[in-house]
């Protein structure tokens, strides 16, 4: 216990600092709209979950169950861990059974490495109407210590597993299996850290903090502090069914669905690999050019790890180049490359490293890049096996259990972040000064790109950061009773998968007279480089102003005036056309009049 302490990464996506709200004007702060949150909530990313995966993406077949499609359910039904409620259905709504889940545990315990004992009665005085089978695993169970029964005589069998008893059976169950590759077998050590960040803290306004987990409703009421522990060493271990929720509902019954979800989560922590040779990568993707880590695995029909297994891995990068290719016409090795650890590239040599007593071996990648910094880049990595001297042909080696293969990508690199607002487009705007009424809704977008022109292009990132932050003041009050600044409010919102932070602006609620309500708003870029207006000109409705790239501010007058006629267009159906001497060329032109909210 205690022994794996690993750091966590806590991402700030939304937290709201309000300060001094005077109560004669309803103000509404902005929301941050992110993939994993909410306003006003500190939410966590996983500091530690497996890098590898039980059931990389292909490697399971559908499971035939008609009531379902989940891969997580396929994954375990391939490693025989659940046989479904029937020869076509899973169930997955269903409740788990503490007697289904003692099979769950001792059907997993194999492909994970883990070894069972023979079942020896625990003296459980409640389970002798079940079948020999399920009789076995819970004795089992028992014995690893997985179990310690409803009571020291009873095991309550046919009682629904409540989802805090399922996270301290799982959590249990780690510790009796070896750490897989990128894996590892409990994260006692990061619950008992000193430094714990509880959802509803606000990190003190920092970019980033630690935090464990995410849920509120598991520190109070009946869960067990045993329970506690565990569904934060789940949680931080990336075995959960859901990294933005905010509460766990410990009590609730586990269903079968989320049973797969997270037993799939698990095996992906232990040596639980595919039959056959399998290779993997730490990223498959990413923004600008990597290095991943890779595994290659070899197990058996079974799923028993295969020792002493030569393997070699070569690759090929993605060209364009006419004639450059992996393979030449007749299967053999064309332009690929060697990996560090292999010694003659698409040859199995007698000294190539082979697998080690888990039945994994460890290659060296190289870095991908992106192709001419705007487009992806690939490498391709092959992994194969056969007798020693063997010459690679990818017609005769390049399928079955002795062959993997995968690419990995580079796409282009964040270089910079472009922000824009839907003010209407004919506002009346001085400079970055934009006149809008009381009560309107604004929404900035801002988008990671891939470099600080207004043509760039958009780059699909998670985690960016910007610093949103509103300084809203009473600037003018024709009843004389308010004045200064009645709100101040900063939020740290991180990009979403496709590069995408939001903010949304609710502006105030007008008062009796005539009053005026300015927000002055700043927007600083936290983890790019440069950040702009996406090439808005100045005193156009949209436009900030902009400090060195590094932030754009811009502000909002709400005012309760009368709309009046504050500027105007003039269009021309054509710019441009073939006259003759008779006819001439006739043209259209529409002027058209907007107040200064630009309606």
């Amino acid at each position: 216990m205690f022994s794996q302490m690993k750091r966590r990464l806590g991402v700030l996506t939304a937290v709201a600092v309000m300060a001094a709200l005077v109560p004669a004007i309803t103000s509404s702060p902005a929301s941050a709209t992110t993939a994993v949150g909410t306003t006003g909530v500190a939410l966590t990313v996983v500091g530690s979950p497996a890098t590898y995966s039980a059931c990389p993406t292909g490697s399971a077949a559908a499971a035939g169950f008609t009531d379902t499609t989940s891969t997580d359910v396929d994954c375990i039904a391939m490693y025989g861990i659940t046989k479904g409620t029937t020869a076509t259905t899973y169930s997955p709504t269903d409740s788990v059974p503490r007697w289904a889940m003692a099979l769950y545990l001792t059907r997993a315990l194999g492909p994970a490495g883990g070894t069972l004992g023979a079942g020896v009665s625990q003296g459980f005085t409640d389970i002798s109407g079940k079948s020999a089978e399920i009789i076995l695993a819970i004795d089992q169970i028992a014995e690893l210590g997985i179990t310690v029964g409803k009571t020291a005589t009873t095991f309550a069998p046919d009682d629904n597993v409540t989802r805090e008893e399922m996270a301290m059976f799982i959590e249990r169950w780690l510790e009796n299996v070896k750490a897989g590759p990128g894996g590892q077998s409990d994260a006692d050590g990061l619950v008992a850290a000193a430094t714990t960040t509880y959802v509803t803290s606000d990190c003190a306004g920092a970019t980033a903090c630690t935090a464990k987990y995410n849920y509120t409703d598991i520190d109070a009421g009946s869960v067990t502090v045993e329970g506690a522990n565990a569904i934060k060493e789940l949680y931080d271990m990336g075995i959960h069914d859901g990294v933005s929720a905010t509460t766990f509902n410990p009590s609730s019954d586990m269903t079968r669905a989320a049973m797969a979800t997270f037993m799939t989560a698990a095996l992906g922590h232990t040596n639980a690999r595919p039959a056959g040779l399998t290779i993997q990568a730490s990223l498959y993707t990413n923004a600008g050019s990597h290095t991943p880590t890779l595994t290659v695995s070899d197990r058996d029909a079974s799923f028993g790890a295969v020792s002493g297994t030569p393997v070699d891995v070569f690759y090929w990068t993605t060209s364009t180049t006419e004639g450059n290719a992996a393979f030449g016409a007749t299967g053999l090795c064309d332009d690929s490359v060697a990996t560090g650890a292999a010694i003659t590239a698409c040859k199995i040599d007698s000294g190539e490293p082979t697998t080690n007593t888990n039945g994994n071996v460890v290659p060296t990648a190289v870095q991908t890049d992106p192709y001419a910094t705007i487009y992806q880049g690939s490498d391709v990595y092959y992994a194969w096996t056969a007798a020693s001297g063997t010459t690679y042909d990818n017609d005769l080696h390049g399928s079955g259990d002795d062959y993997s293969s995968i690419t990995v990508a580079a796409t282009a690199a964040a270089g910079g972040m472009q922000c824009t607002m839907d003010t209407p487009a004919n506002a009346l705007t001085a400079t970055a000064a934009h006149t809008v009424a009381f009560g309107v809704t604004t929404t900035i977008t801002c988008q990671v790109k891939n470099g600080g022109a207004a043509t760039s292009g958009n780059v699909a990132k998670a985690l960016q950061k910007v610093k949103y932050k509103n300084v809203r003041t009473f600037t003018t009050d024709s009843s004389s009773v308010q004045s200064g600044v009645i709100m101040t409010e900063e939020i740290i919102g991180s990009s979403d998968a496709n590069g995408q932070i939001q903010f949304t602006i609710t502006g105030p609620t007008d008062t009796a007279g005539t009053d005026v309500v300015t927000d002055v708003v700043t927007l600083t870029d936290l983890t790019v480089a440069d950040i702009n207006n996406a090439g808005v000109l100045t005193s156009v409705s949209g436009f900030m102003t902009t400090d060195d790239a590094a932030e754009l501010t811009f502000s909002l007058a709400y005012t309760d005036t009368t709309a009046a006629a504050a500027t105007s267009s003039l269009t021309a159906n054509s710019t441009s056309g073939l006259a003759n001497a008779v006819t001439g060329i006739t043209r259209t032109y529409t002027g058209t009049v907007y107040d200064q909210y630009g309606g």
